[in-house]
């Protein structure tokens, strides 16, 4: 007998309230190692079958699409928790710490789907959700740490300042 598998590139999308289809699932939630909740709007991972590998994915999971729920479904989820729960809020809002996620994550799916013939090109993750009250807060930190700066640059300034009249100062007493 004779098999088809699809080889091409496939997106594996976690989005909305409620599963649509093998390739189309709920959004996903993380906790935060400090408690909070997060959520990607919309994660994509493309991914594809090794044709090498066909023989493994049969008898893995049969012929037709079963592989995307036996495998893809099965470990994505669990590992980008994993990965992105390692991190507290404010870390994962940062996009160095947010890209790491994404590396480990994709190098962890690749080690566990890689026995069953599949491969992650991808995993492309925008910026993470908070909740409204956690999202205020985040925007009230960034405005006060700007306003922190400001106050910096106007205390040098003033400082500055001082140091050129007490040197006019100076020079006219030495006049």
């Amino acid at each position: 007998q004779a098999f088809k598998f699809d080889k091409s590139p496939q997106d594996f999308t976690m989005e909305g309230e409620k599963d649509r289809g093998p390739n189309n699932v709920r959004q996903l939630t993380v906790r935060a190692k400090d408690g909070s909740n997060f959520w990607f709007e919309t994660l994509r991972i493309q991914y594809q079958l090794l044709p090498s590998q066909a023989h493994i994915i049969l008898d893995d999971s049969g012929d037709g699409i079963s592989f995307k729920q036996n495998w893809i479904r099965t470990y994505a989820r669990s590992i980008l928790r994993d990965e992105f729960g390692k991190y507290s809020a404010s870390e994962v809002a940062d996009t160095s710490t947010h890209d790491i996620a994404k590396q480990t994550a994709t190098l962890r799916l690749n080690a566990a789907l890689k026995p069953h013939g599949i491969h992650v090109i991808e995993i492309i993750t925008p910026k993470p959700q908070f909740e409204a009250d956690y999202e205020k807060a985040i925007e009230d930190r960034k405005v006060a740490n700007q306003e922190v700066e400001k106050l910096k640059m106007q205390k040098e300034q003033l400082l500055r300042e001082r140091d050129r009249r007490v040197a006019n100062i100076e020079r006219d007493k030495a006049t």
